[in-house]
């Protein structure tokens, strides 16, 4: 797309994953992504200050139409949906 953000889901027996990675040097703030209602955790963020980054992702997201993620630039993120 336009902002350099893919995003896709995995399953594994019954755990749901949702990546999304930006390829864009600048950050997406506020950025929508429909998906499946419940809570989703933050698993993996590339962009973590363990890894030297800055840590700009969103811990917990929402699911729903309305989804909304904080992706660094250049950064993974993957989600695990917890309820």
């Amino acid at each position: 797309n336009d902002n350099s953000v893919m995003a896709f889901s995995r399953q594994s027996g019954n755990d749901k994953f949702l990546v999304v990675a930006s390829l864009s040097h600048n950050a997406q703030p506020n950025y929508n992504i429909p998906l499946d209602n419940g809570k989703w955790e933050l698993v993996l963020d590339s962009d973590s200050k363990d890894f030297g980054g800055t840590g700009g992702g969103r811990q917990e997201v929402i699911g729903g139409d309305q989804a909304r993620f904080d992706i660094p630039a250049g950064s993974v993120l993957v989600y695990k949906k917890v309820q």
